[in-house]
């Protein structure tokens, strides 16, 4: 009885560190995965990252039947060879991510539904320049920690840059898109029921 206890008490404060960690992820932790997912990511993938965070979906959706266009053309084209988690967090609270579409169109799940939440996330959801801001300070020192590979000059260079035009989304770099060919969506998590 007492092996017992121990093994129930055991798994309840495995589960309640588990939840804590779960809850108190960081910016800098997020970053690190996109690394470990996708190592050879440069400046611009890495603001791309953090703007995605801060900022949601690039832009309100005015025109519903383009987007739909361009998803159908895109699953059309998928590069299936390419594997990903099905889902990338963006931002530490873990409302805004990142829904690969290989993964989730495996999964059986409708594509319809994920237009549906981008386009709700892309309407609603109110990004904040002072959170991008300080997310571009996180990544900065990380950066000259050498916590990640990413050039401090380039980084510098390319975010002041931004930050002159108001902070615009902008392309994966070139790189990145040759290499691991993105196909996501970004989405509030409220907006998409994920059946599996």
């Amino acid at each position: 009885m007492k092996s017992i206890l121990l093994f129930i008490y055991g798994s309840m404060f495995l589960f309640s560190n588990i939840n804590a960690q779960n809850t108190e992820t960081t910016i800098e932790d997020l970053i690190k995965n996109q690394f470990a997912l996708y190592p050879k990511m440069e400046a611009r993938d890495l603001y791309k990252f953090l703007h995605q965070a801060a900022m949601g979906s690039e832009h309100a959706v005015q025109d519903t039947n383009a987007v739909k266009t361009w998803m159908k053309r895109e699953v059309a084209g998928l590069d299936t060879t390419i594997t990903n988690e099905l889902i990338e967090q963006l931002s530490p609270d873990g409302d805004l991510v990142r829904i690969n579409l290989r993964p989730y169109l495996e999964k059986g799940e409708n594509p319809d539904e994920l237009l549906k939440a981008f386009i709700l996330t892309a309407n609603k959801f109110s990004g904040s320049i002072d959170t991008l801001t300080a997310y571009l300070n996180t990544a900065k020192k990380m950066i000259a920690r050498k916590d990640i590979p990413v050039d401090e000059t380039i980084f510098a260079s390319l975010t002041g840059e931004l930050e002159k035009s108001g902070f615009p989304a902008i392309h994966h770099s070139l790189t990145y898109e040759k290499l691991y060919k993105p196909a996501y969506r970004v989405v509030n998590r409220k907006y998409l029921w994920l059946k599996k």
